[in-house]
């Protein structure tokens, strides 16, 4: 069973999954005409930092691209283009409360008219990858050793709760979001 961040648990009693959930992921070949797959990729907590940090740096390969930021189960916040490794940076300084917090969601997008990639994190802290290299992601999963799974179930495809991170030293959520914006909306 994988190892989940502090907001995201599984359901207790009448709840629980019928299956399991597992690290791995699963991608689709799609003909859109900026971007050519879709892969969701379900990583142990521990894990999951340096897998979103190697994904923004190997797929983003123009260097330039938008944080995004937002509460759960809404349109995020997209950023002002800067470097990806200054937007990483600025996730990086919250990186306990977006990876634990079952409230947040976030991640990075670079675009234009003839592509589209983005590493997009929800709430269960899944992460959603649209892009056109899947050489590029195939390569990572591999030396992380994250296998394919064509049947991936991950948490969310489960009766979940997700829940605010709480901890009485802790940022609030509302509090991680806002200072987010701030640093990734500036110029």
């Amino acid at each position: 069973m994988i190892k989940l961040p502090k907001g995201i648990r599984i359901p207790n009693g009448n709840e629980y999954p019928n299956g399991y959930v597992v690290e791995g992921f699963q991608y689709k070949i799609k003909n859109a005409s900026r971007w050519s797959y879709v892969a969701r990729i379900s990583i142990d907590a521990d894990k999951f930092w340096s897998i979103f940090d190697e994904l923004s740096n190997k797929l983003l390969i123009r260097g330039k691209a938008r944080g995004m930021i937002g509460f759960k189960e809404e349109q995020p916040e997209v950023g002002k283009q800067k470097k990806v490794q200054d937007i990483l940076s600025d996730l990086s300084n919250y990186r306990y409360e977006l990876l634990n917090d079952g409230y947040i969601e976030f991640g990075i997008t670079d675009y234009n008219k003839k592509s589209f990639c983005q590493i997009y994190v929800n709430n269960y802290k899944t992460i959603m990858v649209f892009g056109n290299k899947i050489e590029t992601l195939l390569e990572i999963m591999l030396n992380n050793g994250i296998d394919e799974i064509k049947d991936l179930k991950v948490i969310n495809d489960f009766p979940v709760v997700s829940e605010a991170l709480c901890e009485e030293d802790g940022l609030h959520y509302t509090q991680v979001i806002e200072e987010i914006k701030e640093k990734i909306c500036k110029e």
